[in-house]
């Protein structure tokens, strides 16, 4: 036996001797990378495509360098399909660059993304990815349903305030109701709580602070069915917990000397089944075994092409008696918020 490996040995000493570069990755295959989501109330669909890389050095240095992680040459199309059938409508992908990229291991800040103009794609259509790489060297191809039906229901959309509390220490909880989507079970409803912070050397600044939901009206993943979607699913925030919140998030800062309540918005998001796969799948594992599992619905690539969708109700302001008990409640009393509702014209937390 060992003869044997001192023989193999010799062979590979004699193999490199012809040539110093010595590759260990001759039969390494590239791999299209695919990224993209598309979203019916979006006019402007982005598709990141990358590709794998493995070079004869040190990879970390590649991944530096975007060059690395693009193919030479990509023809890229969106095809509609009605029941598996082209509409006749598709969309060539151009490429254009975007500035948004994280730091980490890979290049930053710009990175090259493919996109097509629509403002009108069809709920209930399905849309192909057709994708051909250095002129026909490698090809990857995938098929996503659309997120279809998510809506607000008319109380809500009809309401125009929040209300958390009615001033005299009674709370009041915030119900968003809505219709589920098909092809989706994953949702996450967030408040974007926003208000502005006046200083002592008579400068200010806008805040933020987002309040996420903990569940969907009480329903885990598994318990969403997306081919038949509920009709009255709603998701609420506590009102003695917006006050809590509050002053759990807010710290107090001697130099500031008020702060004053802007509005709230609503997001509602609304993942496709393939999206929340995916994620779930790419969750830290907590097993012994350590295995690392994969999801990816491309076809000759790795990835995902899929679909989410984005609801919003934007600049919705509290009621005043909201507004007081954030002013003078017991949670929140320290933290300097001051009103200016005209209700509030004669009250000592009135803002002047």
């Amino acid at each position: 036996m060992l003869k044997n490996l001192f023989i193999i040995a010799l062979f590979m000493v004699a193999a490199s001797s012809c040539d110093n570069k010595l590759s260990l990755n001759a039969d390494y295959t590239t791999t299209p990378i695919i990224f993209g989501l598309l979203d019916p109330n979006d006019t402007i669909h982005y598709i990141k495509i990358t590709k794998t890389f493995l070079g004869d050095g040190n990879n970390y240095d590649f991944a530096k360098v975007p060059d690395s992680s693009y193919f030479k040459q990509v023809d890229a199309k969106i095809i509609e399909l009605n029941n598996g059938v082209k509409t006749g409508r598709e969309w060539s992908l151009y490429d254009t660059t975007i500035l948004n990229k994280e730091e980490g291991v890979f290049y930053y800040p710009s990175q090259k993304v493919y996109i097509f103009h629509e403002a009108n794609l069809v709920e209930d259509y399905d849309y192909k990815l057709e994708a051909i790489f250095n002129e026909g060297a490698y090809s990857a191809d995938a098929t996503t349903s659309l997120v279809d039906g998510f809506e607000y229901n008319s109380n809500f959309l009809n309401q125009s305030k929040i209300t958390f509390a009615n001033g005299s220490g009674s709370y009041s909880n915030l119900f968003i109701r809505y219709s589920e989507a098909y092809n989706a079970t994953g949702y996450q409803t967030r408040l974007y709580i926003n208000y502005r912070e006046f200083y002592s050397d008579n400068t200010s600044a806008v805040k933020q602070l987002v309040w996420s939901a903990t569940s969907n009206n009480g329903k885990s993943e598994s318990d969403v069915n997306p081919a038949s979607p509920d009709a009255s699913a709603q998701v609420s925030f506590s009102g003695e917990g917006f006050y809590q919140f509050m002053a759990a998030s807010i710290q107090e800062n001697e130099n500031v000397t008020s702060r004053q309540m802007i509005d709230i918005g609503v997001v509602t998001e609304v993942g496709h089944v393939d999206l929340m796969k995916y994620i779930s799948v790419g969750e830290p594992n907590s097993s012994l075994s350590q295995t690392t599992s994969l999801f990816t619905n491309i076809n000759n690539g790795l990835g995902l092409f899929s679909s989410r969708v984005l609801e919003s109700r934007t600049n919705m302001p509290l009621l005043p008696g909201s507004i007081e008990e954030l002013c003078t409640g017991t949670y929140t009393n320290q933290l300097k918020f001051c009103s200016t509702d005209p209700s509030h014209t004669s009250k000592f937390f009135y803002c002047y």
